[in-house]
């Protein structure tokens, strides 16, 4: 399974927003950019676990 978006949940109002895989996510995974095919659900899973280590004083939850 492959993944071309993720959530980004705002934690004080409940929004959250639907956001694609950019260069920059794929660059940091050590992928080529491939926006059409997604990014795998292995490497996905990774960096949004970091996002959501890496900021737990932030007001945002990331989501697959």
């Amino acid at each position: 399974m492959r993944h071309t978006h993720f959530y980004r949940i705002h934690v004080t109002n409940g929004t959250n927003e639907l956001v694609p895989f950019g260069p920059e996510h794929f660059q940091h995974m050590g992928l080529h950019y491939a926006p059409m095919a997604g990014m795998s659900q292995l490497e996905a899973y990774e960096l949004v676990n970091k996002w959501n280590l890496q900021h737990k004083g932030e007001h945002y939850v990331y989501g697959l």
